[in-house]
Parts: structure tokens; sequence; C-alpha cells
């Protein structure tokens, strides 16, 4: 055998070798618990419910939820959700959960996709939130979270989003604003070692309330525009 074909040749059954060293090494995680995979990432198909009475929603453990503005409560799942998570709607309330684990860390890659009016409020827990706004000024939203992400985002098809007013209040949180948002109102209570990022995006005036352990990162005239709020 030629010696460029024994180097191929070595070359191939290394890569083989690493390969199978992997698979073996996550299946070894996977069964002892040290590693658990929960679902496949990327979105739906989707089953859709209407929650018309609903004035809240709490959820807990997912990577993903992202809120859109609408006129009805309307919520989406992806089709697999009885195997993954538990909902149910208490008197006006509903309860979105990924298993029991999400407070060890774990996270539920499968997203989440909430359509709510300007009164129904959010509490989130262990989730990474998208908030979405839109071109209508009118967009408001309260949000409340622990050991959580607030993303607060525009749809890209759509350019600026505005907002009428956003009240966050958060504890061991990030909390980030993106570019291309535009919030006439902004109200913020930070704790718990929470960071606040404005992303350089425009505001009509800003009130905050921080603790000792939390941090504001201020782009530009946005220092102007926040006032502080004793605790």
């Amino acid at each position: 055998m030629r010696t460029s074909n024994k180097i191929l040749l070595f070359s191939f059954l290394t890569a083989v070798l690493i390969i199978t060293g992997i698979h073996i090494a996550l299946k070894a995680k996977i069964d002892s618990g040290n590693l658990v995979v929960i679902g496949k990432r990327g979105p739906g198909p989707f089953d859709n419910f209407e929650a018309p009475d609903v004035k809240h929603v709490i959820i807990s453990g997912f990577e993903d939820c992202r809120v859109y503005y609408s006129d009805t409560a309307q919520f989406k799942l992806t089709k697999n959700w009885k195997d993954l998570m538990d909902w149910k709607v208490n008197g006006d309330t509903l309860i979105i959960e990924a298993g029991k684990k999400y407070e060890t860390g774990e996270r539920l890659y499968q997203p989440v996709l909430l359509y709510l009016p300007n009164d129904v409020d959010i509490h989130g827990r262990y989730t990474n939130f998208f908030l979405y706004g839109d071109t209508a000024r009118e967009n408001s939203r309260t949000v409340t979270g622990e050991t959580c992400e607030i993303n607060v985002r525009s749809s890209a098809s759509r350019g600026i989003s505005y907002w009428k007013k956003l009240n966050i209040s958060t504890t061991d949180a990030v909390v980030d604003i993106s570019p291309d948002c535009n919030i006439e109102e902004l109200e913020l209570s930070l704790g718990g070692a929470t960071t606040f990022m404005d992303g350089g995006a425009k505001f009509g005036s800003i009130s905050a309330r921080l603790d000792s352990t939390s941090t504001m990162t201020l782009s530009g005239g946005n220092i102007e525009k926040v006032k502080f709020i004793k605790q």
C-alpha cells in the first residue's frame, strides 16, 4: 500500500474512533443522569389554544418564550407538548411549566408562543423571554421575572417597534433592549443582581428602582431620561 493511502486510512480510522468515543461518552452521561436531553430544537408544527378569560400568565423552565400582542389571549405549543410540558388554566391565570427540574438548570428548547392583550401580565421563572413590539404605539406590557432573561425585540420585517409603556420587575435576571425599540415609558424594578442594558434604544422616560447588587448600562442621551427612585 502506498504511503499516502496509509495516511488517509489512518486518518479515517482515527476520526471513526473519535466519533465513536464521543457517542459512547454522551450515552454514558445520559444514562447516568449527568446530561439531560429535553426535546429537539426548532419550532412547530403547533397546537393552538384560546384563553379568552386569562388575565395573568405564569411560565417556568423555557429557553424560548415569544410574546406578541393580540386582541385576545391565545397561545401555541409544539404538537409533542404532552410529552414535555404541562399547562392549565386556574381561574384567570394560565400556568405553563416545563417539567419539574428547571430549578436545577434544565431548560426546554421547544418554543412557546404567547399572543396577549395589553392587560394580561406575565410572570416568568427560569425562562428566556422575547417580547416583540409592534408598529402600534398603544402596545404595553407588564412582566415580572426571577432567574430569567427578558429580551425586548422588534419584528425584523416591521422595523421599529413602539411601546407605550413597559413595566419590568426582576430578580436575578438580565434585561436587554434592542436598538430598534422606541419606548415611551419604561418602569424598572431591578433586584438580586439583575443586569439591564438599554441597547441604544429610544426612550421617552425611564424610572428605575435598583438594589445595591443590580446594574444598568445606558447609552448617550438615555442617561438624562432616567429618574432613580429609592427602594
